[in-house]
């Protein structure tokens, strides 16, 4: 029986250098899947968040050209974070993105849909964390030093941020779009990045592409997280409170998911859209669909836990509101009824002294008529 060549402790010694490396064949890891310990777990978490911020950051500098100097820094800093992710997470994305290019070259709308969901169900918390990360701008937008308690003044600032972040979002998509596609036809670094400059800039062909996106990420940041996060922070109206407060934690977190989820479905869908419309007016055959539904699934799978959170938290928030409301007006309602019990009790002591006083006079007239 022939020995199974691949056992050989000193396979390939032959060769010059090999003697230094070991048989990888003997490895007892060769093939294993990695696996990751809780401390990796917790800082993979920790990266997709801090990837998130720095890509919701990225998203506003990109408004002055995806390419400039702070955009360029940031996405440094992106990738470098990335790099720091455990292996584990590492060979768990590009095992997704393998699916996910399977599920595209399919032409299945299903299959992209479930092969990005997965995305999701691969790192749920990682997933949520890098989009409430990438929202932060718009979210901290509300508590910007000066606005005071101005309802007004702070959903504009949020507003105004989200049609930004919306902007270079899809900047940003359509410049790193071009770019790749042209790399894997073969042009140049320099050539890849000229036409990519192209394809985002205002005065090109995609300008449409990059006004909706703005349009879309306004009324992202006028609704959902961004306007519980208004309310969180005491500058929402008053009188919302008895019916945001009006479902328990369940229903809150199932409203605030409903809120935020669609919208976030729909700018991941147009992001992917604008991508694959800039694409074809490069020449490239690429189908005008092809990853939408399921870019919009997976942003929306990840926006909505974001937003039952926050549900969670204005549910509260109003509840304990309307309590501190309701003792107020109990004790505002206890001092007026004691107020009048005391107004009340004097009345009756003044008639009762004026009724003493004159019986008290018809006694001494009584006595002087004897």
């Amino acid at each position: 029986m022939a020995q199974n060549p691949f056992s050989d402790p000193n396979l390939g010694s032959d060769l010059v250098g090999a003697r230094e490396a070991p048989n990888p064949f003997l490895d007892p890891d060769l093939g294993k899947k990695p696996t990751r310990s809780i401390v990796h777990s917790l800082g993979d978490s920790a990266i997709g968040a801090g990837t998130g911020v720095v890509q919701g950051v990225k998203m506003l500098s990109d408004v002055a050209g995806a390419d400039n100097a702070v955009s360029r820094g940031l996405g440094k800093a992106a990738d470098a974070l990335t790099y720091l992710e455990s292996p584990y997470r590492k060979a768990q994305k590009q095992e997704r993105a393998a699916k996910i290019k399977t599920a595209e070259a399919s032409g299945s709308t299903w299959e992209e849909m479930k092969a990005h969901a997965g995305a999701f169900a691969d790192a749920p918390i990682d997933t949520t964390l890098n989009a409430l990360g990438t929202a932060a701008p718009t979210l901290a937008a509300a508590a910007i030093p000066g606005l005071g308690q101005a309802a007004l003044a702070s959903r504009a600032a949020q507003i105004g941020v989200g049609v930004a972040q919306g902007v270079g979002n899809i900047k940003g998509s359509i410049h790193e779009a071009t770019k790749q596609k042209y790399l894997e036809a073969g042009a140049s670094e320099s050539e890849a990045m000229q036409r990519a400059d192209a394809a985002q800039a205002y005065g090109g062909d995609n300008l449409g592409s990059i006004a909706l996106g703005g349009a879309l990420g306004g009324v992202a940041g006028d609704t959902g997280a961004e306007s519980a996060m208004r309310r969180l922070l005491g500058r929402g109206v008053a009188s919302e409170a008895a019916e945001r407060a009006a479902p328990g934690i369940v229903r809150s977190a199932v409203s605030g998911a409903a809120k935020e989820a669609p919208m976030e479905a729909v700018q991941g869908g147009q992001e992917w859209l604008a991508g694959n419309l800039a694409l074809q007016g490069e020449g490239f055959d690429v189908p005008t669909w092809q990853g939408v539904a399921g870019q919009a699934a997976l942003e929306g799978l990840a926006a909505a836990p974001v937003g039952g959170g926050f549900g969670v938290a204005d549910g509260a928030q109003a509840r304990a509101q309307l309590r501190a409301d309701t003792q107020a007006r109990q004790r505002t309602q206890a001092a007026i009824d004691s107020a009048e019990a005391l107004t009340r009790q004097a009345q009756d002591e003044r008639r009762a002294a004026a009724v003493q006083s004159a019986q008290d006079a018809a006694v001494v007239r009584a006595g002087a008529l004897v």
